[in-house]
């Protein structure tokens, strides 16, 4: 895959965050009020612009781009149950903010 940013139209956006977050296709429909078969276009050029042909495989391709935007120890400390010392509190502060603005 080229390092040339991957453009997505606004309706596109809206159903890769749906289909990201486990909406089927027919709920991502009625979430934004088009029918399945536009979603289903969608779905098809997001899958092309990723260069997926699977959601396991687009999955697994914001997974893999996650881990290199957040460190591991960020990750854990979401975890929940995970020990967070106060010495490192302050380093995952700001991290953890990153992780819900995706």
């Amino acid at each position: 895959m080229s390092s040339a940013p991957i453009r997505l139209s606004p309706q596109e956006l809206k159903t890769l965050r749906l289909l990201l977050e486990g909406h089927s296709e027919k709920e991502v429909a009625l979430e934004l009020g088009i029918s399945v078969n536009t979603v289903h276009c969608y779905v098809k050029r997001i899958y092309a612009r990723f260069g997926v042909n699977t959601r396991a495989e687009l999955m697994g391709f914001w997974i893999k781009e996650l881990l290199k935007m957040v460190p591991a120890t960020a990750l854990m400390s979401m975890i929940p149950g995970f020990p967070i010392t106060s010495r490192h509190e302050s380093t995952f502060v700001s991290e953890r903010k990153l992780f819900a603005s995706i």
